[in-house]
């Protein structure tokens, strides 16, 4: 149980932390631009996001829900909105996917001057061999590199952190100003359009889902080490002279640091990115009903065609515009009620009222999560 647990919450860090985080683009672009008003909006992002993985495992886990289709169809019922929906959530995963392999290429070529060709190249052929196996696989590629990730940035938070004038933060926390509003929205968006990548991901883990009190579990440990990486990204940022004019910021910031620090941060970014261009690629391929080496193919590759477009760009219009569109998805899963309506089952398999109080009265374990499940199938 406790392996499962480590291997789940390191392929959610890995979804999330993707190349718009280790780069700091993406903290820059959503909370540190608004200074100190950022460091709380952070932390309201980061719980938000723990309380969707919350919500989402257990409405996985209630509903024996076994793809994203079937996810939809609990949401929203079996209708054209949700087609709709559908189609643009893996929209959003296939440029998201690109968008990924845009800041793996941004980044050797801005620190190693390789052509982005040759890294997209790379990066596409790994995919494939990747795409092609399961979800177990990948489960065992994030709970090697992403303990890996979470340990040296840690690290280097402790090192480093303390060096800043901290007083030139606290100084300014309480200070809030017009932008308030467009921060918190920002935050919102950041939670959304992490989750629209993230919830693929936790529907293919549920074989691994074994009861309430893990989800529990799964979800506090993976708001605190999400919270906690960002902070430290965040903090790092928020003391770098014209923050805004980079396209990856934390690659100014390394060059502040010892050659050793800045190679082990190199492949900190590195692997960041690559655990999320293979959750965003994977949640995209896992949609179709029946992928074949060909489609797999198509899509590892597609990027190629896309090697010339901005970073920047991607990450501020691909991910902000499809934050809205997750922000539906959201309040419906807020909305949906996590627990089963046993009645309602034993009902349409014939079982009358009264053996149902009988049931509930000599308190027999027929209301389990096994039980349940075997239920659901023969309706």
């Amino acid at each position: 149980m406790f392996k499962n647990n480590i291997k789940i919450i390191s392929i959610i860090i890995g979804t999330l932390i993707g190349a718009g985080f280790a780069s700091g683009k993406e903290i820059y672009t959503f909370f540190v631009k608004y200074n100190s008003l950022g460091f709380f909006s952070v932390i309201f992002s980061c719980f938000f996001i723990g309380l969707i993985i919350n919500k989402t495992l257990l409405l996985i886990l209630n509903n024996n829900i076994n793809n994203y289709s079937n996810f939809l169809n609990l949401l929203f019922g079996e209708n054209k909105f949700k087609k709709i929906f559908y189609f643009f959530i893996n929209l959003f995963l296939l440029l998201s996917y690109i968008t990924m392999i845009s800041g793996f290429n941004s980044f050797f070529k801005q620190e190693l001057n390789i052509p982005k060709i040759i890294t997209c190249m790379f990066i596409c052929v790994f995919c494939f061999f990747i795409f092609r196996k399961n979800i177990s696989s990948i489960l065992n590629i994030n709970s090697i590199l992403i303990p890996f990730l979470i340990f040296i940035i840690f690290l280097f938070g402790f090192l480093d952190i303390p060096k800043l004038n901290i007083n030139l933060f606290f100084n300014n926390i309480f200070y809030f100003n017009n932008s308030f509003f467009e921060c918190f929205l920002n935050s919102i968006l950041y939670a959304s359009y992490n989750c629209i990548i993230l919830i693929p991901i936790l529907i293919s883990l549920k074989k691994y889902l074994k009861n309430k009190k893990q989800i529990k579990y799964i979800s506090f440990f993976s708001f605190i080490f999400l919270c906690s990486l960002t902070l430290i990204i965040f903090l790092f940022i928020f003391y770098l002279p014209n923050n805004y004019l980079y396209e990856i910021p934390i690659i100014v910031i390394l060059n502040n640091f010892s050659n050793f620090q800045k190679n082990i941060y190199g492949i900190v970014i590195a692997i960041a990115i690559l655990t999320s261009v293979i959750s965003s690629g994977f949640g995209f391929i896992d949609n179709f009903k029946n992928k074949n080496n060909f489609i797999i193919f198509l899509i590892s590759f597609l990027p190629i065609f896309f090697i010339n477009i901005s970073f920047s760009f991607l990450v501020n219009f691909v991910f902000s515009f499809f934050g809205y569109i997750g922000l539906v998805q959201i309040i419906f899963i807020l909305l949906k009620k996590t627990h089963f309506n046993v009645i309602k089952v034993y009902r349409k398999i014939g079982i009358s009222y009264n053996k149902i109080l009988i049931i509930r009265r000599k308190k027999w374990n027929f209301i389990t999560n096994h039980l349940l499940k075997e239920l659901i199938e023969k309706i």
